[in-house]
């Protein structure tokens, strides 16, 4: 039978295609293809979605959910029985206050002290100390060295955040120990709702991202394997298993996602400063972790500043001087640093000092030991930190390069082109048109991999340590597989020319999924790598150059720039007068297929 007449191959799904479907697309082979998704994967995959998912609400964990108490506002102070002026000093503060509302939260913590501590090391042991009045500090010390048992102080202050009252603080001394006291008022019913209301909507924006930017993808993915070969390798394959990625890549790159979480984090500023108090001078194990978790959320700034780095660096043409980073690593390096790192570091008194003198560089008497405290300049210094540490880990820790032999000399990596000048090389990119070429004889099935044709930007450990660990957990056959991937073509052209990423500073490779074809009883014959075509930037690409791409199999199909497999490919060419740095070219699998292997 001539291959014109060839009866389209059959669907393993119960639902058939319509006859405009079986018209416009002619199938290769005739026998039934079963595809799957790999179920370890789904399950770690959902386990990614739902923390996604649920990240907004996270704050929760620290923040009472409550706006509402029949208790007045200082009311349930602890009061220290030593000092005979601390009830003044409560009830002054409390007619010096601004706040109305009637909850507060509190966190009171003493450090015992006694007249033979007359050292600047007592200073990083009193609580709050990064936040206490300039003169606290001295004056303490003063006191104990000359043994002034009698003349305690006390300092009362305000915090503010653009002028809006954020916290009351209190500290005074006795002759045993340093009492601080660190009040939040309670946020009005309808403040605690409005806050509730955004972060819901958050989590059912994020739900729409998820769906639309990758998981409708992926089921893109399973009905084009049920429908066309993967690839030009796929004669003769009998089952394909499909292994998810991982999403939160995509969900961190979204600027509207940025923007929600930093404005829900700067909103909550009188929380953000409690949190630093209970990590600094935890009271528990329990109390700094989850004080540990809720600082996590300031990740969101170095994501939103790797967002404008990518923006800048593509302006001036200089991408290569920065590597993508892994959301993983950043967030638990922001979180390591706003914790366990801050605690440590913040028992030296050298730097306690220079901490405290920033946070109370704007500091206003408001009368006797009272005083008015303005923290928005600690805080963006604070965010501005934030926004420089992915800047430094972008320079410090380089993404894995092909060894040079696996390359062409015209494939170097971007180390060699930055060796070579600081100018960035450009690749163009062409929309292939397929040209009708030459039918090349039927490709035959795989029994088994060779080594020595695998691409190693393909591999398994092209991936960062999140992604290989739970590849390893869901890889169907034994680790060895692993050797034998194809693919990542879109990674070669990111390494001539990084200018091709939509977003060339945050690691994307955990968004690609895993197709394991077998052929007969079972046996492994292919793992492909297949990414997102999102990733690259087509925009400004040249479009429908006539060009005889040569394909085993393949006949040329209805639109001239669409091969008939489930997933598109990345090509690249050699020099020419025209473009002496090479060339790339995109052509799309079939039904637009939102993949490229």
């Amino acid at each position: 039978m001539p291959e014109s007449a060839q009866p389209p191959r059959k669907s393993s799904k119960t639902r058939q295609g319509t006859p405009r479907t079986l018209a416009l697309h002619k199938y290769v082979g005739g026998d039934t293809i079963k595809v799957s998704f790999n179920r370890r994967s789904l399950a770690i995959c959902a386990l990614f979605v739902l923390n996604l998912v649920l990240t907004p609400l996270v704050a929760y964990i620290f923040e009472p959910f409550s706006w509402a108490s029949s208790d007045s506002y200082f009311g349930s102070l602890p009061h220290s029985p030593s000092p005979r002026w601390s009830a003044t000093v409560v009830v002054d503060m409390q007619a010096l206050t601004p706040f109305t509302a009637t909850n507060a939260s509190f966190y009171a913590m003493s450090v015992p002290i006694d007249d033979h501590a007359c050292s600047f090391a007592l200073l990083p042991r009193v609580p709050g100390v990064i936040y206490l009045p300039k003169d606290f500090g001295p004056r303490l010390l003063f006191d104990l060295c000359t043994n002034v048992t009698l003349n305690h102080i006390a300092r009362a202050w305000t915090v503010t955040a653009l002028s809006r009252p954020v916290s009351v603080s209190v500290a005074w001394s006795t002759q045993s120990e340093v009492v601080y006291l660190h009040v939040l008022p309670g946020a009005s019913e309808m403040w605690v709702l409005l806050k509730l209301i955004w972060r819901l909507v958050l989590c059912m924006y994020i739900g729409k991202v998820l769906h639309t930017r990758f998981f409708r993808h992926v089921y893109h993915l399973y009905e084009n394997l049920d429908l066309y070969p993967l690839s030009e390798r796929s004669k003769g394959i009998k089952r394909y298993e499909i292994l998810v990625g991982d999403p939160t890549a995509i969900v961190v790159s979204d600027p509207i996602l940025c923007a929600g979480f930093c404005f829900d984090v700067l909103a909550s500023a009188d929380h953000t400063l409690q949190a630093v108090t209970r990590v600094l001078h935890p009271s528990s194990t329990g109390n700094f972790v989850l004080s540990s978790i809720y600082l996590s959320r300031h990740v969101w700034f170095s994501y939103a500043a790797l967002l404008v780095l990518h923006s800048v660096l593509k302006r001036y043409r200089v991408l290569h001087w920065c590597v993508a980073q892994s959301t993983t690593i950043l967030a638990i390096v922001v979180t390591v640093l706003l914790s366990a790192v801050a605690n440590i570091a913040l028992r030296w008194y050298p730097l306690v000092g220079v901490v405290n003198s920033l946070f109370c560089i704007f500091t206003t008497p408001v009368g006797g030991d009272y005083f008015n405290v303005e923290a928005s300049p600690a805080l963006l210094l604070t965010y501005a930190m934030l926004w420089t540490v992915p800047v430094l880990l972008g320079r410090r820790a380089p993404e894995p390069r092909p060894d040079a032999p696996e390359l062409p000399m015209m494939f170097r990596s971007v180390t060699s082109i930055m060796s070579a000048g600081h100018q960035q090389r450009s690749i163009p990119l062409d929309i292939l048109s397929l040209a009708q070429a030459a039918r090349q004889p039927s490709a035959t099935p795989i029994p088994a991999l060779n080594p020595n044709d695998d691409h190693i930007l393909a591999k398994f450990a092209f991936n960062d340590w999140k992604q290989i660990m739970w590849l390893w957990l869901c890889c169907p056959r034994q680790r060895n597989d692993a050797d034998f991937c194809t693919g990542g073509s879109i990674y070669r052209l990111f390494e001539m020319d990084p200018s091709h990423q939509t977003l060339a500073t945050i690691n994307h490779r955990g968004t690609d999924c895993y197709v394991y074809s077998y052929i007969a009883a079972d046996q492994l014959a292919d793992v492909a790598r297949v990414s997102l075509l999102g990733r690259l930037a087509i925009k400004g690409a040249r479009q429908q150059r006539k060009i005889a791409v040569q394909a085993r199999g393949m006949r040329d199909s209805v639109h001239g720039n669409v091969q008939r497999f489930a997933v598109g490919r990345v090509v690249l060419r050699k020099p020419t007068e025209k473009d002496e740095n090479g060339s790339a070219g995109l052509i799309f699998g079939a039904r637009n297929s939102p993949w490229v292997e």
